[in-house]
């Protein structure tokens, strides 16, 4: 309602199109609106370092992943400094594979942020894609917040193939308040165990859970993707298939 507001009193602010935009798809799933809006946006204020952060993060939730990736590109040109640009382009690379890119842009957001907790936690995250164990289990023994160090400590068991440190971590998880079911759900879908995933990826559709916008290109759920649940699930959202 506020975004609304500053469009009717400057219907040439763009920040105020980019806002809406953002709150369109990240809260009321409305994926049409928010392109229109972050469209809009970029028409008004080209240079705009926050704004092509914000239209490639939809891309990327549309499944357009080299697009997100160029996007965000772009936003680190136009705003070097600001650490949430080069944390999402490494996210965006990480999740198209690109490993070393995706390594260079997070080393940079930390040595903007040092003291970032998410920037530690997609290290970690990444030292786990990269199919090493160890050094994530000690980046995320880093992490200051409980839950993302409990989220982390359930993968990295597993992957170590230490399944009941895993789960022990994956129940002091779920018996954390609030916890997020989609993120329980990624340690399921990466443990291989569909029917559990896709359980936790329903209740974090109930509960509109902000993180399943990541559904698309969460490299997490990679095991879930051939299976027709994941696709009546992707419509149910209004995504693309």
């Amino acid at each position: 309602a506020a975004a609304e507001q500053a469009i009717v009193h400057d219907p040439e602010l763009g920040d105020a199109y980019a806002a809406r935009g953002f709150i369109r798809f990240t809260n009321a799933w409305d994926w049409a609106g928010a392109k229109a809006d972050l469209t809009k946006a970029l028409e008004l204020d080209p240079n705009d370092g926050k704004t092509p952060l914000r239209l490639g993060t939809l891309q990327a939730v549309l499944g357009q992943l080299p697009e997100a990736i160029a996007s965000l590109r772009r936003a680190t040109e136009l705003d070097p400094v600001f650490t949430p640009n080069w944390g999402q382009l490494g996210n965006f690379e990480m999740a198209g594979g690109n490993f070393k890119a995706a390594r260079q842009a997070f080393n940079r957001a930390r040595a903007l942020a040092p003291e970032n907790p998410y920037i530690w936690g997609y290290l970690a995250e990444l030292s786990l894609l990269e199919g090493r164990p160890d050094p994530a289990r000690a980046e995320f023994a880093t992490v200051t917040d409980e839950k993302t160090r409990l989220w982390g400590s359930a993968l990295v068991e597993h992957d170590l193939g230490h399944p009941a440190a895993s789960q022990k971590a994956l129940e002091a998880l779920i018996a954390s308040s609030p916890g997020s079911p989609y993120e329980i759900a990624s340690i399921f879908a990466r443990r291989g165990e569909r029917d559990q995933a896709f359980t936790w990826l329903e209740k974090a559709f109930a509960q509109r859970d902000s993180s399943l916008i990541k559904i698309k290109y969460d490299p997490l759920l990679a095991k879930l993707r051939g299976d027709p649940r994941y696709a009546a699930l992707v419509k149910k959202m209004g995504l693309p298939i």
